[in-house]
């Protein structure tokens, strides 16, 4: 078996340990340059003049963690907060002492929720809401089959922030959950991102309602890696930003990220 052929294989089997993620950053760079320059090389470049050395970033769904290991090679000090057990476990196998990992989910107030899950092991969703929308959506119906739900912990922003300090940054990715975790911040951090998707978008503008008067705005369609530069070539205040939503991102079938930035 050639090399190309053996590091996968290898990996995999190291899925759940510190080699996983340098074997497979290994053979992406080698033998998947196109993947590793689009996916990984663009997702750090893209979040570079946001995550500063040293600087707390929450990422809040952090998932496997793609984002995670962008803000650590940016320097970052990391709090990387994620209810599934199954990715809880590959964050936890990142070696990187930046690094915090927080088994819980987040949202209005502390408590214990239900996390609903998917075949797919790294689709869950906590809002009842999104996992009727996404079931009538054309790109996710069919690919999504709910098989239950589990208990899980839940935090709030405001709780983290007195934990470990206010962050430069808080990424927000939590399956339609993200007006819930808005819910639970009272702060204003210098900048952060939630995500959108069209099929809901009345929960965007209810996010962007969130902010103060001051807030500037901007936004990205589709993933970070794939994004160049902010769609908007000047920020915006909540008025025009909830316009474009509509206008612009409630007509079409998108999903992308709304960026923040709040005066400080």
């Amino acid at each position: 078996m050639s090399l190309r052929d053996s590091l996968p294989t290898l990996a995999h089997g190291l899925e759940n340990t510190g080699m996983y993620h340098p074997l497979r950053n290994a053979y992406l760079r080698v033998f998947k340059h196109h993947y590793w320059e689009h996916q990984v090389v663009s997702l750090r470049r893209f979040y570079a003049p946001f995550v500063r050395p040293g600087s707390l970033v929450f990422d809040c769904g952090a998932n496997r963690g793609e984002f995670t290991q962008a803000f650590l090679h940016l320097g970052a000090i990391v709090i990387a907060v994620e209810p599934m057990p199954a990715m809880i476990a590959k964050l936890r196998v990142i070696r990187n002492k930046r690094l915090t990992v927080v088994p819980c989910a987040v949202g209005r107030e502390p408590g214990v929720v239900p996390l609903y899950v998917s075949e797919r092991s790294d689709i869950s969703s906590m809002s009842p809401d999104w996992l009727s929308v996404v079931s009538r959506n054309d790109g996710w119906a069919g690919e999504l089959r709910w098989t239950g739900s589990v208990n899980c912990t839940m935090t709030t922003l405001d709780a983290l922030i007195e934990q470990f300090g206010m962050p430069e940054f808080i990424k927000i990715d939590v399956e339609g959950f993200e007006l819930e975790v808005l819910s639970g911040l009272s702060k204003r951090p210098r900048l952060l991102s939630f995500e959108f998707n069209s099929a809901s978008i009345d929960s965007a503008h209810a996010c962007i309602g969130r902010f103060p008067r001051d807030a500037q705005f901007n936004y990205i369609i589709g993933e970070p890696s794939g994004a160049a530069a902010m769609a908007l070539s000047e920020w915006v205040d909540a008025e025009r930003m909830t316009q474009i939503v509509h206008d612009k991102l409630a007509c079409c079938r998108t999903f992308g990220d709304i960026f923040v930035q709040c005066a400080r």
